[in-house]
């Protein structure tokens, strides 16, 4: 019964140094806006979408372009 379901659709998002993990902000499941505060954000927690990225840190922030 899709109206029962519990998935939760997420994405991988790679500029193929980067990856990111995206899902959404807000679920039955889990509210990541409890989690991640909106202070530490550039633009302010969004409304839909949270994305939590892994990569190498010398590379990204040390490589001036790619």
């Amino acid at each position: 019964d899709k109206e029962s379901s519990q998935d939760i659709t997420i994405y991988l998002l790679s500029n193929g140094v980067h990856t990111d993990l995206v899902m959404p902000s807000k679920t039955e499941q889990k509210d990541w806006t409890s989690v991640f505060a909106a202070e530490n954000t550039l633009g302010g927690l969004p409304e839909q979408w949270i994305a939590v990225g892994w990569g190498d840190k010398g590379f990204y922030l040390e490589t001036p372009t790619w």
